[in-house]
């Protein structure tokens, strides 16, 4: 395939849940009732190899325990996307066991390994510092958001464009998006900020979510979801952006990626 991209087409139910390639975490969700979609991968498949597919499931917000009815199940899809959207390949998932009431399971995880094959090798935050060895991370993320809100609040959009330029390259290219498609990303996030979204005040127990193997580090609510929206009092509606930043070896301050 010319331009494969990867998807894990899953069905959620009454659980909270968090889904990692390669330790980069691609989306964290609280599901109430139930949910069913797919989600792409690219953006956590670095290189042709083996990937690393981690599946992990958490009580609903306020339960200690996972609800009797949670349920995750997913599998694999493979599309080539170089003229069309065509199905070329699916890869046997995995049906999460029924609930074990006696047991009172605070959580549940499943690891799947798969070889995807791909034309580009994407290297950014890879060859980031190690957290565990830096000081203050806590204050050094906070002022990375900080940064980026006050870039949004006065319309500073030269140096908003350079804050994104790493993350959206990497995205471009592991999604096989044109140049008019990768600006159109950003421009409408500045679109929106020109119709009325503004930052919202960070959740104040919001924690540090830590993943590519200890490089990545991003502020997530208590339910999974990202931490750092937008919002627009003439609408009602909330943007929420899933960010997440690393400090690049030689420099000591986080950075967008």
């Amino acid at each position: 395939m010319i331009e494969p991209y990867y998807q894990i087409d899953f069905n959620a139910v009454g659980c909270k849940f968090e889904v990692r390639i390669n330790d980069l975490s691609l989306l964290s969700l609280t599901i109430n009732s139930q949910a069913s979609t797919m989600i792409p991968l690219n953006s956590g498949i670095f290189r042709s190899g083996s990937q690393k597919l981690e599946i992990k499931i958490y009580p609903l917000e306020g339960n200690e325990f996972l609800h009797p009815q949670a349920a995750f199940d997913y599998k694999l899809k493979v599309f080539e996307v170089k003229s069309g959207f065509d199905l070329k390949e699916s890869i046997e998932g995995y049906k999460f066991p029924a609930v074990d009431t006696s047991k009172k399971l605070k959580s549940m995880e499943h690891v799947q390994n798969f070889n995807a094959e791909v034309p580009y090798t994407t290297d950014s935050w890879q060859n980031g510092v190690l957290l565990a060895d830096v000081d203050d991370i806590n204050e050094k993320l906070k002022r990375a958001y900080s940064k980026l809100s006050s870039l949004i609040r006065n319309k500073e959009y030269d140096k908003l464009r350079l804050e994104f330029a790493n993350r959206e390259k990497t995205m471009a290219t592991s999604m096989y998006l044109s140049q008019e498609d990768s600006d159109a990303r950003l421009n409408s996030l500045i679109n929106d900020i020109e119709a009325g979204f503004e930052v919202m005040p960070m959740d104040p127990t919001a924690l540090i979510n830590i993943s590519g193997n200890g490089k990545l580090a991003a502020y997530k609510k208590l339910n999974g979801e990202p931490a750092f929206g937008l919002f627009n009092h003439k609408t009602g509606e909330e943007l929420m952006l899933d960010l997440s930043f690393y400090i690049p070896f030689g420099k000591t301050e986080f950075e967008l990626i």
